[in-house]
């Protein structure tokens, strides 16, 4: 099963995707036929992403919880979508899979959104490295779900994170 929400565009002024990019949300969801055992409650990503200060070591948390015992989540950096043929932001006819992804701009990628070489930690979703210069950035991370070495759902969180003209205070 997919359930999916696509939309015209995200704001203007985004540093590794071109202005007026529409995207697509999604959650991609195996049926009860195919899942090893029981159901499947899906992850929860846990904590809302906070702003990150520019040329200065940052973490983003993108962890998730999963309610059911034995289930193992894998975190990746992934391509955020762009919104097929939406045209307003009211669009309430979306696209079926497969999604296209948006267009990254200059030496940006789905892998490398901040164009640092920032990583993310893939059994915590816990994204490090060094912040870029100020502006805003679309970033996309995927967990995959896990149960008895099966693959039975995909989910991901795509936001816009702004980079932020700040100083990084430390205590002595």
């Amino acid at each position: 099963y997919t359930a999916a929400y696509q939309t015209c565009c995200r704001i203007n002024g985004l540093m590794n995707v071109g202005n007026s990019t529409r995207s697509t949300y999604d959650c991609r969801i195996l049926g009860t036929a195919l899942l090893p055992t029981g159901n499947d409650s899906s992850p929860r990503f846990l904590a809302p992403v906070n702003v990150i200060c520019r040329n200065a070591r940052f973490t983003l948390n993108f962890s998730a919880s999963d309610p059911d015992p034995g289930d193992s989540l894998v975190y990746s950096l992934c391509n955020a979508y762009n919104g097929g043929a939406s045209v307003n932001a009211g669009f309430n006819d979306p696209a079926g899979p497969p999604y296209g992804s948006v267009g990254y701009t200059g030496s940006y990628t789905s892998g490398n959104p901040f164009g640092t070489g920032a990583v993310i930690n893939s059994q915590t979703g816990i994204i490090s490295g060094t912040a870029p210069d100020f502006g805003k950035y679309v970033v996309s991370v995927c967990v995959d779900v896990y149960r008895l070495g099966v693959r039975i759902g995909s989910h991901r969180k795509d936001l816009i994170v702004q980079v932020s003209d700040c100083v990084v205070t430390v205590a002595n």
